[in-house]
């Protein structure tokens, strides 16, 4: 695996990658910076609580069909149907810039929320397309491409003395106009027989992947729209700053990904339960030295950090801790796509989604930051567990990962209970 990383073509990915998810990481640790911690929240909520969620429905789980049929079934005659599924999202566009501007439907969080739905859908759409062809270098370019923009606007900002909600939400809305130019430039560049054809029979199968990316990202952003629907967009906005912080180990996940995306679709399951557990109990102790050492470092550097940081150090600790439940999930969620076994697999998401919307109606006027990162941590946690199962039914084992994941829950809950006596 070193091998790999370090050859050539590599270094360069490395380098690329590492800028790529600098920007990610950085550009709203800045913005924060210098937005009020209300209108941060609201940016917060449209970047990685409602447009994450709402992506996931958008996309109709297209974007996962790609590696299943060009990887797993080899069928690459299916491939100029993809080209159609941008226009579906073109349409969702217009149709949120309709309702926005010409009805006045609802409030800018939710106009932005549903642009960056669209641009997350189609950098997704295209980035497992270029990981499946191992053109990785692209693929992360793609994926950091919404914080990219978002940074050249703040620096835009920062210049002018003009920063404001407004002006990302202006960002986002040229952005969005940049895909919708490269999917008419797709469609004429594909040949397209029997292309309607082709992409009827992707929807077929990605519709079960839908709704298991709908729950999967239920689960991963609802930490934010919770908060910010129970508490309010401030502690919505100092919720969706430690999530960050605390989701920096998850660009090492992320390297892996996408240099190994091509051999989590073919290698032999107890090889990767081999490999997924030492990885996750790596991310583990990763993810306590970065809540130790944060503290020593970024007081100095962001005044948010620095106000925020006493009243909100366990809820750090439970977000901190919760990232290897986050990346366990994404690592399994590729093995139940690949053995097909996304329906049995959706029905203990539904069970599990339904047990947590109604806990949250009869808890809902008792609910702080700290319950709801506990909450969120537990559902993770069952969102594992449901997982392994559905493997483990079908005679696919990962009781390595199991016990990994095991450990960290009772490591967590230690101290976190002796932390906050």
């Amino acid at each position: 695996m070193i091998k790999k990383i370090l050859q050539k073509k590599n270094i360069f990915f490395l380098f690329a990658f590492v800028l790529a998810k600098a920007t990610v990481f950085l550009t709203p640790i800045l913005i924060a910076e210098s937005l009020s911690k209300a209108d941060y929240g609201v940016l917060e909520y449209a970047l990685a609580g409602l447009g994450m969620l709402v992506s996931a429905a958008f996309g109709l789980g297209v974007a996962g069909a790609y590696p299943y049929f060009i990887l797993k079934k080899k069928e690459l005659s299916i491939e100029n149907g993809f080209v159609l599924h941008p226009f579906w999202l073109v349409f969702l566009l217009i149709l949120n810039q309709i309702v926005y501007y010409l009805f006045q439907g609802y409030a800018i969080e939710y106009y932005m929320a549903i642009n960056v739905a669209y641009l997350i859908s189609n950098q997704m759409f295209y980035s497992t397309q270029l990981k499946s062809h191992e053109i990785n270098t692209k693929a992360v370019l793609v994926d950091a491409g919404l914080y990219i923009v978002l940074l050249t606007s703040l620096g835009f900002g920062l210049m002018t003395k003009s920063i404001s909600i407004e002006l990302f939400n202006k960002s986002i809305q040229f952005y969005t106009v940049f895909y919708v130019v490269y999917a008419v430039y797709k469609y004429f560049k594909t040949e397209h027989r029997l292309i309607t054809t082709h992409y009827k029979k992707i929807l077929k199968y990605s519709v079960h992947l839908l709704l298991s990316s709908f729950l999967l990202f239920a689960i991963t952003v609802s930490g934010r729209m919770t908060v910010k629907e129970f508490i309010g967009d401030e502690a919505a906005g100092i919720y969706g700053y430690y999530f960050r912080i605390a989701a920096i180990v998850v660009m090492i996940h992320s390297i892996i990904s996408i240099l190994f995306f091509k051999k989590i679709y073919t290698l032999d399951p107890k090889v990767l339960d081999k490999y997924y557990a030492m990885f996750l109990a790596f991310i583990f102790t990763t993810s306590l030295v970065v809540f130790w050492v944060a503290p020593y470092i970024l007081p100095d550097i962001f005044d948010f950090f620095k106000d925020t940081y006493q009243p909100n150090k366990w809820i750090f600790f439970i977000l901190s801790t919760q990232m290897v439940l986050w990346i366990a999930t994404a690592l399994l969620s590729n093995i139940i796509t690949r053995e097909n076994l996304l329906k049995k697999n959706n029905i203990l998401l539904v069970v599990i989604s339904t047990l947590g919307v109604l806990y949250l109606f009869i808890m809902r006027k008792q609910l702080s930051i700290f319950s709801l990162s506990i909450f969120h941590y537990i559902i993770f946690m069952a969102a594992a567990l449901a997982q392994i199962r559905s493997l483990y039914v079908n005679k696919i084992y990962f009781s390595r990962t199991l016990v990994v994941l095991l450990g960290t829950f009772t490591i967590s809950a230690v101290f976190l209970y002796f932390g906050t006596l």
